[in-house]
């Protein structure tokens, strides 16, 4: 059991994978649900922001509707709240990353967007 304990959290991060990988929005909407939950149920839980920022930022793609400018901001609110509570957490710092790169990048895949 995690030190963060409790069967129902542990439970809802184990299937978080199921849920994002039925690649629909309403599997979306129940992992975004479950690590709502998870959160609400232990404000200091990591990898459950780790995990919201996983879904928000699935949300943001094209193929699912959200708007980008939406879930950006919290995509990018709950992978700083999981980095603060475990620098260490690698899917946090996955999820910075990637919207600090789209964020510098205009989403160009790497290539800087001149404006001249």
């Amino acid at each position: 059991m995690p030190a963060h304990g409790g069967a129902r959290r542990l439970r809802s991060i184990l299937e978080r994978p199921i849920c994002i990988a039925q690649n629909n929005r309403a599997g979306l909407e129940e992992a975004r649900l479950r690590f709502q939950a998870a959160v609400d149920a232990d404000t200091t839980f990591a990898p459950a922001y780790a995990g919201l920022a996983a879904t928000y930022s699935a949300l943001g793609l094209v193929f699912y509707g959200e708007p980008p400018g939406e879930t950006r901001p919290k995509v990018i609110a709950v992978a700083r709240k999981a980095l603060e509570l475990d620098p260490e957490l690698a899917e946090a710092r996955v999820f910075a990353c990637k919207r600090a790169e789209k964020d510098c990048t205009g989403g160009s895949g790497g290539r800087i967007q001149a404006s001249y």
